[in-house]
């Protein structure tokens, strides 16, 4: 399979560069301001104005531009991070997922295999994103620039093991507002129009994050967001704006 490199990240891409560029877009900085900010930072750790300009490129997708499909959420992700009650971590862990369509499917790869065997190898992730996507040389190499990003937002630990990986930091979240918002990221991500509420709370890609106290109403919180029962026991949630 080809993949565009629209999906995926071509570098690490650091926590504290994302936090910084989206708590600059909430303000309403421009992507130059934001631009001028991180640029030195990001040259300071990386070597070669390749590399700067595609770490550059991926800030400003998440926190700036996002594709059409999630320009809505990035604007809720906005509004919440100027509360400032929400962890920014978390939001941008959202939008990362529903720009990046790869990053979500290493995600969900790691999170189904931490539940399953507590740790993972480089090796098993990476077969499995070549079963996936082909093109073995490129995927494995993509596959590493999101694995690094991930042990650098905490999400993902690296064992003393060279190549081993087990489950970092969890975030538990309460607010009404972020999980409906999340709920929209997950479906985003994963190119669902209709997702089962029980698929989504227990989603892999979510792995870092914990829903504490859910009740189905927080999902009404989100207006391009709807809920419907399709049988006794399971209540479905439906999305309006994906294209």
């Amino acid at each position: 399979m080809t993949m565009s490199h629209k999906i995926v990240f071509r570098r690490k891409v650091r926590m504290i560069w994302l936090e910084q560029a989206l708590s600059i877009s909430a303000n309403q900085g421009t992507w130059d301001f934001a631009k001028n900010i991180l640029e030195p930072q990001i040259a300071a750790e990386n070597s070669g104005r390749e590399t700067i300009s595609k770490v550059l490129e991926h800030i400003k997708n998440i926190c700036f531009e996002p594709p059409e499909n999630a320009k809505s959420l990035l604007i809720d992700a906005l509004r919440l991070c100027n509360t400032n009650t929400v962890p920014t971590s978390i939001l941008c862990w959202g939008m990362t997922i529903a720009v990046y369509p790869f990053i979500g499917s290493v995600a969900s790869s790691l999170g189904r295999l931490f539940k399953l065997q507590g740790s993972v190898s480089r090796n098993d992730i990476q077969r499995r994103m070549c079963e996936k996507y082909g093109d073995r040389d490129y995927v494995n190499r993509i596959t590493l620039y999101t694995i690094s990003s991930f042990l650098d937002w905490g999400v993902v630990n690296s064992e003393g093991r060279s190549g081993f990986y087990f489950a970092g930091r969890k975030d538990c979240i309460h607010s009404p507002l972020l999980i409906s918002w999340l709920f929209e990221a997950v479906m985003i991500s994963q190119g669902r129009e209709q997702m089962a509420v029980s698929e989504i709370l227990s989603h892999p890609v979510i792995f870092p994050i914990v829903m504490d106290n859910f009740n189905s109403q927080f999902i009404l919180s989100n207006q391009r967001l709807s809920i419907v029962r399709e049988n006794l026991n399971e209540d479905y949630v439906s999305i309006t704006n994906i294209k």
